[in-house]
């Protein structure tokens, strides 16, 4: 493991303590508040969900506790997502600096490798899991707090106990709910049974704990951050070819999840921890120095080096397990772990009319599938050429042609998009219809050759600068020629 993945797994044991930290300080103020307002209860018959109906002005001193609980557990979450986000942005510039040192790199080419994405670090920021930002889930994480107090007061352990004990108790209970007080001693001397709090059953989360919910938070969002922000660098580096994901090796205990899902994946695969606090790593396969500064030079990808496969083992294990498919990483790479469940949600708008059915929706599967067909194209195809005998000049394949033809609607989206890896056999083999000079008045020709995808005819578009004499690739569309010129 590098030193700078260790020194994130130190930065998420460093937010775990400051979480408790804040949680510490909850249970001290409760723990006053409680003491100083006594609300009245009777163990076993008081219930908890009547705890505040005599007791208002405790309840809404808690609640303005659970507000400061909530905000500081934001300002935590938020500072430790922005530093790690830009510390993984540190590594890929250190990583970077090493790799290109000695090789012929123009300054330009320079500058947009160590580039940094604002505006992915804004959406990353803002974006919603589960219907939730980042406040809405740190809410959903503490909501229980409330009703665990309401629990303890119901349970009558807290009638005249020094505020400082109440604390050591609402302390243990944010942190272990599942804590049992079968028999306390109230302030007269006597036991007494404490049936709400044995009969307690918090709501639906992941853990009973509040506190443990909030951890949970805090971590996936620290670990994302990093892992997110590796992402979106490495896709912007051409000599990247793909993800190396690896024990941490800082645990000897096997993790049936990690143990199966470690391997070398494709390029455009987004590593996410696998699970609640996970600590995994990820590094990115890359050509070797000598390998990029032949690309650089010809424009041509070594022959199988794109990385395109998946482990075997990680596909075996979510077909074994479907509740991962509800996972982070499962969610943000179906295109990789289940192709057919993103080829069935992007065709599968409804028919509106009988002649012809809608453009099927743009999904977030199929768009992170496009972006990574694109990458794969660029590396294999921009600078390639394919001879068509009815042309004067070699056909040339760009980074703008290739983005036209994935952005072009089709009725089969995603084979016209995954056509893109066989151009240059479908380009050969294709029809020759004709072609139609540009109708908006550019010394422009466009050439038609027909071909097939899903079945149906379509139409790859070729075309011809008349006064540069250049040719290249300009989209494939399903519309003959003369749907696209209104002939």
């Amino acid at each position: 493991m590098k030193f700078s993945d260790r020194k994130h797994i130190l930065r998420l044991l460093e937010q775990q303590s400051e979480v408790k930290r804040i949680f510490d300080q909850f249970a001290r103020d409760a723990g006053r508040e409680l003491a100083r307002f006594a609300p009245k209860a009777d163990p076993g018959r008081v219930l908890p969900a009547d705890v505040w109906l005599h007791n208002r002005v405790a309840e809404q001193r808690i609640e303005k506790l659970l507000v400061q609980l909530h905000d500081d557990l934001l300002v935590n979450f938020d500072a430790h997502t922005r530093a790690a986000w830009e510390e993984a942005n540190k590594n890929v510039d250190a990583m970077l600096s090493d790799f290109i040192r000695g090789l012929p790199i123009s300054e330009t080419a320079r500058r947009g490798m160590f580039a940094r994405n604002a505006h992915a670090f804004r959406s990353f920021m803002q974006r919603k899991e589960a219907g939730m930002n980042l406040s809405e889930r740190i809410w959903k994480a503490t909501e229980s707090a409330k009703e665990n107090l309401a629990y303890f007061v119901a349970s009558g352990v807290a009638e005249g106990r020094p505020a400082a004990l109440i604390s050591q108790d609402i302390r243990a209970l944010l942190l272990e709910p599942d804590r049992r007080f079968h028999r306390i001693r109230n302030a007269r001397g006597q036991l007494v049974l404490s049936r709400p709090m044995r009969n307690y059953h918090p709501g639906a989360g992941i853990y009973r704990s509040s506190y443990m919910n909030a951890l949970r938070v805090g971590a996936t969002e620290t670990n994302i951050a990093y892992h997110e922000a590796d992402h979106e660098r490495w896709q912007r580096l051409d000599f990247v070819l793909g993800v190396k994901v690896e024990r941490s090796g800082t645990s000897a205990k096997p993790c049936p999840v990690c143990d199966a899902m470690q391997g070398t994946y494709p390029k455009g695969f987004k590593f996410l921890p696998w699970h609640p606090f996970c600590i995994c790593h990820a590094t990115p396969v890359m050509l070797s120095g000598e390998e990029f500064t032949d690309y650089l030079v010809t424009g041509h990808m070594p022959p199988g080096r794109v990385l395109r496969d998946m482990p075997q083992r990680a596909l075996e294990y979510v077909e074994q397990h479907p509740y991962y498919r509800n996972s982070y990483s499962y969610r943000h790479n179906v295109p990789f772990f289940n192709p057919q469940a993103a080829a069935k949600a992007s065709s599968s708008a409804p028919t509106s009319a009988p002649t012809r059915a809608p453009r099927p929706e743009k999904t977030a599967a199929l768009n992170i599938r496009r972006k990574e067909l694109f990458r794969i194209a660029r590396l294999e195809l921009k600078g390639k050429t394919v001879i068509r005998p009815e042309l004067k000049q070699p056909i040339e394949f760009t980074g703008t042609g290739i983005k036209e033809v994935l952005n072009q609607p089709h009725d089969h989206v995603r084979e016209k998009n995954e056509a893109i890896l066989d151009i240059v056999r479908l380009i050969q083999e294709a029809e020759y219809i004709g072609g139609k000079l540009d109708d908006k008045g550019r010394n422009l020709m466009f050439h038609y050759f027909k071909t097939e995808i899903a079945g149906d005819p379509s139409f790859i578009v070729i075309k011809e600068d008349l006064n540069m004499k250049k040719v290249s690739l300009y989209t494939i569309t399903d519309k003959s020629r003369s749907e696209k010129t209104g002939e």
